[in-house]
């Protein structure tokens, strides 16, 4: 029970100036003065003259001591009380005040909208004993981790933030508006994780008033067994998700908590093998070979011979490749006119799980006098006749697309269909005629023929193919998309040479008067901006090529032909897995 302290009625005025009086059977007395009584007993009162404040003398059985009965100045309305025990009171009123008697601290009964409690007064106020203390450090680090008493507050300098001894560790106390974690490091939006393993997502968050965080997730659906067998949280913001070997997609959101709030980061996540793997190659590798494992058969896939392969990519991984677009021929005169180099474009895509994928090495621009004598692959534009002197064919583009078909699928379709998605190409360099040097496969533009007359054959470009030479007689076939434009039409003997193929086609050459015969320019090299990152397209040499593997072995794929020496090469694709 509280014990209610009330002014009794007033006895004898003693000769001191003080007024004292007893109890009403009680025993106790009211002592007015302005020094306290000398012999007081438990529950005496006393109004101290000077200040017009009233004491209480309170013995709790290991000190005594005089009390103030209104330490805050309390003018409630009447009714309310001043309590002192060990105990709340059990129906208190809203202004009443408390002593608890078993920590001696004194506390103010508190009615806001939504609730009431026990406030104490001056929490921070150090006590001489029994209550909590108020120390000062540097610094959060420089808190005692022992010796502490519950209730004990500690206030930090460096950030001049109080905090709460728990009894286990120190707590802060907000003051001021309290803001939500900042999320430092998110999840990725979207992610692929590969089923039957186990993923490890992170997440960092800090909180700009300084309380902890802890960390938690949820997945939604919430009842996703199907995908997901168990999802470990290791309290650091890192979580390990072990999956099934379902398909599918989920939810995963991974929550920064600072006691109050709550910033959530989302991704949601698929299901997809990531095996490094090819599958269903057509027609098979050199090798006899209808898939390629990168872990078990080598972690490069190197083909330099003219050929079309058709595969599906049996995960989702990353590939850095370097392709070669196949070299020019030339005439089969010894004109010492030389076929153009191809281009070469180096970068880095990711292969998309169940995705059928292209991959295209060209074939080299074969010799005046040979019918066709474009590339094998069918990019390179053909001369336009049959001698000996001119009509030497394109090189093919080497590339890598998405989509299944060859050259000629890809050409009818168009380059803004969807049906097939470019990813990378070198484009082939052009074939050269007796009037000079094919122009050079690659770059964004194809070289230019090194020709006679006063308008040769152009390179192709980024959305154009290059246009025919004008001839003496009968003009060169402009390029198209993919296409090598073909050397001036059948009709002489003389006629010109074929453009290489590439994202855009090289004009062919023109014809001309004599022997004297127009030379082809190159085709463009493209990388698709979306697809690829770290993408480059290089121009090939006039004459050879002597480019430089991703390892930094020198070869020499889409070498351009030199009449009477040596012919033109194939081109080469080279993938490397990512590891």
């Amino acid at each position: 029970m509280a014990i209610l302290y009330s002014a009794k009625r007033y006895t004898g005025i003693e000769d001191s100036g003080s007024i004292t009086g007893s109890g009403g059977g009680g025993g106790a007395s009211v002592t007015v003065s302005d020094t306290a009584p000398s012999s007081p007993s438990s529950g005496d009162l006393w109004f101290n003259s000077t200040s017009l404040k009233t004491f209480v003398y309170y013995a709790d059985g290991s000190s005594s001591q005089w009390l103030p009965s209104n330490p805050v100045g309390l003018r409630g309305p009447a009714g309310l009380t001043v309590a002192a025990s060990d105990t709340a009171p059990s129906s208190p009123t809203a202004g009443d005040v408390w002593f608890d008697s078993s920590v001696g601290k004194t506390f103010i009964y508190y009615t806001d909208a939504d609730s009431s409690q026990w406030i104490q007064m001056n929490p921070a106020t150090s006590q001489s004993s029994g209550g909590s203390s108020v120390t000062e450090y540097a610094n959060l680090a420089a808190f005692s981790s022992s010796g502490n008493t519950v209730g004990d507050f500690a206030f930090a300098s460096d950030t001049k933030a109080l905090y709460l001894w728990d009894g286990t560790e120190w707590d802060r106390i907000n003051s001021g508006s309290d803001a939500l974690p900042d999320i430092t490091t998110a999840l990725p939006s979207t992610l692929n994780i590969n089923p039957s393993a186990n993923t490890d997502v992170t997440i960092a968050a800090t909180d700009p008033d300084g309380f902890p965080i802890t960390y938690s997730y949820d997945t939604s659906p919430a009842n996703v067994s199907s995908l997901v067998s168990s999802v470990t949280n290791h309290s650091n913001g890192t979580f390990t998700i072990a999956t099934t070997t379902g398909s599918g997609s989920f939810t995963f959101r991974a929550k920064a908590n600072d006691g109050v709030h709550t910033t959530i980061s989302t991704s949601v996540m698929t299901l997809v093998p990531v095996d490094n793997i090819f599958t269903n190659i057509s027609p098979a590798l050199p090798g006899g070979q209808t898939s390629w494992d990168f872990a078990v058969d080598g972690s490069e896939l190197n083909l330099d011979a003219g050929a079309t392969y058709t595969f599906t990519s049996g995960g989702q991984f990353d590939l850095d490749f370097e392709i070669f677009g196949a070299g020019g021929g030339s005439t089969n005169y010894n004109y010492n006119r030389i076929g153009g180099g191809g281009g070469r474009t180096t970068g880095r895509t990711t292969l998309e799980y169940n995705q059928t994928y292209t991959m295209i090495i060209g074939g080299k621009g074969r010799e005046g006098g040979t019918t066709p004598s474009g590339g094998s692959q069918g990019s390179g534009g053909d001369g336009g006749g049959s001698n000996t002197y001119g009509n030497a064919g394109g090189g093919d583009l080497s590339g890598l697309f998405k989509g299944s078909g060859d050259i000629a699928t890809f050409a009818a379709q168009g380059y803004n269909n969807s049906t097939h998605t470019p990813i990378a190409i070198a484009g082939g360099g052009g074939g050269s005629g007796g009037g000079g040097f094919g122009g050079f496969g690659g770059g964004t533009t194809g070289g230019l023929a090194h020709s006679n007359g006063a308008n040769p054959a152009t390179g192709g470009s980024q959305s154009a193919g290059g246009a025919g030479g004008i001839g003496g007689s009968t003009n060169g076939i402009a390029g198209s998309y993919l296409i090598g434009g073909q050397g001036a039409p059948v009709g002489g003997s003389y006629t010109g040479a074929g453009g290489g193929g590439g994202y855009f086609g090289g004009g062919g050459g023109g014809q001309t008067s004599g022997s004297d015969l127009q030379s082809a320019a190159g085709g463009s090299g493209y990388f698709n901006t979306s697809l690829v990152t770290n993408g480059v397209t290089t121009d090939g040499d006039t004459n050879s090529v002597a480019l430089n593997y991703l390892d930094g072995s020198t070869q020499t794929s889409g070498k351009g032909a030199n009449a009477g020496l040596d012919n033109a090469t194939d081109g080469r694709v080279k993938l490397v897995k990512v590891t």
